[in-house]
């Protein structure tokens, strides 16, 4: 399921495969020759699709004809589907110096299989030969061309080698079987992934520092006796978005579901719905750290090649967008594969053939810039092979990258492993912010939603609706921005903080949040509203603020509010008092303007009469200078 054979390689086989058949002998006038009799003889074979068979009968007209040319072409492309190189390359030379231009694939097939020798600067002078023909064929071409760029690439790239240094995650993780598709919770603390044992199935693990739990099964209800697999976890993790096959409520081969978690249990798997999926191959899906951006992969039709990165966007019922292919700078004619955008929300890494690489499937990474998908950058050698990499990815702060490999200390097939990704393909640096929202008076936790929005662009970076029985978040946030916090919960005070994250050596912050209960009398500093200086002019960063107040009264239906201005003690307390009056009069305003019925609300300017703290230092001065309101009567019942 998830590791599908690529749809490019299935073509080019089915190319083979015609060009065989179509290499039939024209029989002359008179009596079948001995040697046009075998070649007949063998050519069913072929047309059977009986390589096993093929190869002795090709074989024997190779014998009686070491000149035959069809013959030995059609014996080197069978040893090649059977993936006997020694001989497939044997019998290409055997062809070359009977007849240096016979076919343009005596080069194409030779120089992959120099390919998977690492021999690069001899496929490179094999395959510019193809160019030497004519008349190729379109896909004849297209290998050709891209083969050539592999072979510069590759060459460049193992003389300047990257960082990396792969360790096993060992047996706790690993089996004789297939790990493969990584992903971590954002804190690290979970590790999930695929495993293959006749079947695909999620299994989990715990994160003990220096070493994982053993893992197991994943519990509920989400591994059934068909393939599960291809999985991410939303950064909380409490949502896990995966790709099932062959189910009665899909819509094709393979389909995108996402299932909650509850208690330790994964449940309410449910089909994300036909925006989503389609009658063809949806997969590998990565979900953005806001929830609100799904990456997959499909091959349906009007992609650019085989399978296509595709993103849907969380529309704001609650349904995903039509998907978008990604573009041509990320899509290329052969397939792409295991999307993994990071929480930095820009930093997008995958799986190709199409672009230069070492010659199989390689890592790249792409960054979002300037409103597009930039041109993918190669992870590079030894990270990339002349084998194929896939399911990279990345954890929060860029600096670990977990992928699977087949390589020689492996306990079986693919296993998970980790490496310090270097420098400059990491992705740019973020933090999680997590913590509870809880009642001030009773301490339990309460059903609401909280929102994180930057101030600076005014665009929602997380929203979250969080519920008793789990009651944390985590926000996956970029470092260097401002940004504004706000929670809403019926029957509770609108809450709203603003923080700048900088630099820090913790990688998370713990942030509790306590909500206060709507009561007559209670007050609540507005500390996203900001205004000019010494103005009364609403700055736009206070936008966000604003729409959440107006949120806030519009979940409590009959609450009334006062808005109060304050100044600090500095300069003309008249003029003070008058500043304070026009602030809270404009805030008033713009709640108006916004539909909220002017009933619901007062104005009231303080001047520098209600401080909260003493006048005393530049801080103190600031946390004075506020706009916030009163509760004048409580919500209806």
């Amino acid at each position: 399921m998830a590791l599908i054979p690529s749809i490019t390689q299935i073509h080019r086989y089915t190319l083979t495969l015609l060009l065989l058949l179509v290499s039939t002998l024209c029989f002359s006038q008179g009596k079948p020759t001995k040697v046009e009799k075998e070649y007949e003889k063998a050519m069913k074979f072929v047309q059977e699709k009986d390589l096993v068979k093929a190869i002795p009968a090709l074989s024997r007209v190779v014998e009686l004809d070491p000149t035959h040319k069809k013959a030995i072409m059609t014996l080197g492309d069978a040893y090649f589907l059977q993936k006997d190189f020694p001989n497939a390359l044997k019998n290409y030379q055997s062809l070359t110096k009977i007849d240096s231009l016979f076919h343009p694939r005596q080069y194409l097939n030779a120089a992959k299989i120099y390919i998977k020798e690492n021999d690069y600067k001899t496929a490179l002078v094999l395959i510019r030969n193809v160019f030497r023909f004519k008349i190729p064929n379109f896909q004849t071409v297209y290998d050709a061309e891209l083969i050539e760029k592999n072979c510069v690439f590759a060459i460049h790239a193992i003389a300047n080698p990257v960082s990396f240094n792969p360790q096993n995650l060992g047996d706790s993780i690993n089996s004789a079987n297939d790990e493969y598709l990584p992903s971590l919770s954002a804190d690290d603390e979970w590790l999930i992934f695929t495993r293959k044992d006749n079947q695909e199935d999620f299994f989990y693990s715990k994160n003990l520092g220096k070493t994982f739990s053993k893992a197991k099964a994943l519990e509920g209800t989400l591994n059934t006796r068909e393939n599960e697999g291809a999985q991410t976890i939303s950064p909380d993790g409490n949502s896990l978005y995966y790709t099932a096959c062959s189910r009665k409520d899909g819509f094709g081969s393979c389909d995108l579901y996402v299932a909650t978690r509850k208690g330790n249990k994964w449940v309410d798997g449910r089909n994300l719905g036909e925006s989503i999926n389609t009658p063809y191959w949806e997969s590998q899906p990565s979900i953005s750290s806001d929830g609100k951006h799904l990456f997959f992969i499909s091959n349906r039709p009007g992609g650019n090649g085989g399978s296509d990165i595709y993103v849907s966007a969380l529309k704001s019922n609650g349904d995903w967008s039509i998907p978008e292919n990604l573009g041509k700078n990320i899509n290329t004619r052969s397939d792409e594969s295991s999307p993994y955008i990071h929480p930095d929300g820009k930093t997008l890494y995958f799986s190709s053939d199409g672009h230069p690489g070492m010659g199989g499937k390689d890592l790249y990474v792409s960054r979002y810039e300037n409103g597009a998908w930039q041109t993918p950058t190669n992870l590079g050698y030894p990270i990339n092979t002349q084998a194929n990499e896939s399911s990279l990815f990345v954890n929060l702060n860029g600096t670990v990258a977990y992928y699977a490999a087949e390589k020689s200390d492996s306990y079986g097939k693919n296993d998970i492993y980790k490496f310090e990704l270097y420098e400059d393909v990491r992705p740019s640096k973020v933090i999680y912010v997590k913590g509870i929202v809880f009642d001030r008076v009773t301490n339990l936790q309460v059903l609401g939603q909280i929102e994180i929005q930057n101030i600076t662009t005014k665009k929602s970076v997380f929203s979250y609706v969080f519920n008793p029985e789990n009651g944390s978040y985590i926000a996956c946030l970029p470092l260097n921005e401002n940004y504004a916090l706000s929670v809403s919960s019926p029957g509770y005070l609108f809450y709203s903080e603003n923080f700048n994250l900088v630099e820090t050596n913790k990688g998370s912050i713990q942030y509790n949040i306590p909500l206060e209960p709507i009561l007559e009398g209670k007050e609540v500093v507005l500390k996203n509203i900001f205004f000019e200086t010494d103005s009364f002019q609403i700055k736009n960063e206070s936008k966000v603020e604003l729409q959440k107040l107006a949120d806030f009264i519009n979940l409590n239906p009959g609450i009334k509010i006062e808005i109060q201005g304050h100044t600090d003690n500095v300069g003309d307390r008249i003029y003070n008092y008058k500043l304070s009056e026009k602030r809270a009069k404009a805030v008033y305003d713009e709640l108006v303007k916004m539909g909220i019925n002017a009933a619901q609300l007062m104005s009231k300017g303080f001047g520098d009469m209600k401080p909260i703290v003493p006048n005393d230092t530049p801080l103190n001065k600031s946390l004075n200078r506020r706009t916030q309101f009163k509760v004048l009567k409580g919500p209806s019942k």
